[in-house]
């Protein structure tokens, strides 16, 4: 700064500094102590339950999330958690739970959930009380969300971005993704060398857990909607001319495809 009368002048940063300079000491350091706030969401793997920045899943599958915000600016305010899920997530807002360490926050008092309705494109938002939050408060965030039949299978993934604003317009953002998966299945024959189609096999998929079978069951497009332990409830697969099927929305996982018809004139496997 120059052209400035003698005089004391006080110079704030948007962290919280406050230093006193005056115009008798021209040359001036300040050291700023603050810094800004940290976000960070991890999706929780099922099969070994820890969390990070990816899982696998079935679709009508339930995952979970956990949003960790580190306060570390000197006059937090105007904190809002912005969140916003990919078409293939259902959010589910009973789910969600905000504490501060161990101590658990009230929604209306502490913070505001707001969903739906947004025109921002996020899902929800968590907007906290200015005053609630101190430095060095470390806040999570839980909540869930179900994979839907919209979800996209293999790819990039279902993203579920999220993003910090506070104090005036500044933000910090983190984006996990949830994975869904399929696979094909070709029944045939050797016939001269030649891999030939098998119509008229039929087959049913199971995983096994905590030592029952589980049947997947499927719609019309063999996209997961669920699993069954009775055997006559799950889905039926059967190969057409093309000897050729595939089943959609499946997590990364162990199966076991059963044939239980095999094509005419051959034996079962």
């Amino acid at each position: 700064f120059t052209v400035l009368e003698l005089g004391y002048y006080l110079v704030q940063s948007d962290l919280g500094a406050l230093c006193s300079l005056d115009t008798t000491m021209p040359d001036v350091t300040i050291k700023e102590k603050n810094s800004e706030p940290t976000v960070e969401k991890e999706v929780k793997e099922d099969s070994n339950g820890d969390f990070g920045q990816t899982n696998d899943a079935d679709i009508g599958q339930t995952v979970d999330f956990e949003t960790t915000i580190t306060v570390v600016d000197g006059q937090p305010k105007g904190y809002v958690l912005h969140d916003k899920m990919s078409e293939g997530l259902t959010f589910d807002a009973t789910s969600v739970k905000v504490a501060i360490g161990d101590t658990s926050l009230t929604e209306g008092t502490d913070y505001t959930l707001v969903s739906p309705g947004l025109d921002n494109g996020c899902t929800f938002e968590v907007r906290f009380a200015d005053g609630k939050l101190k430095p060095n408060d470390v806040v999570t965030v839980t909540y869930s969300a179900k994979v839907n039949e919209n979800a996209v299978v293999g790819g990039t993934g279902n993203p579920n971005e999220i993003h910090l604003s506070y104090g005036n317009d500044s933000s910090t953002s983190t984006t996990p993704s949830t994975y869904v998966w399929e696979f094909d299945v070709l029944k045939y024959t050797m016939k001269e060398g030649t891999q030939t189609p098998l119509a008229g096999a039929q087959f049913k998929l199971y995983k096994e857990v905590n030592g029952t079978k589980n049947y997947v069951i499927v719609d019309a497009n063999n996209k997961v909607t669920g699993w069954t332990d009775k055997k006559d409830e799950g889905s039926l697969f059967e190969t057409p001319a093309s000897g050729k099927f595939e089943i959609i929305g499946l997590d990364a996982d162990t199966y076991y495809l059963e044939e239980i018809q095999s094509p005419a004139g051959y034996n079962m496997l």
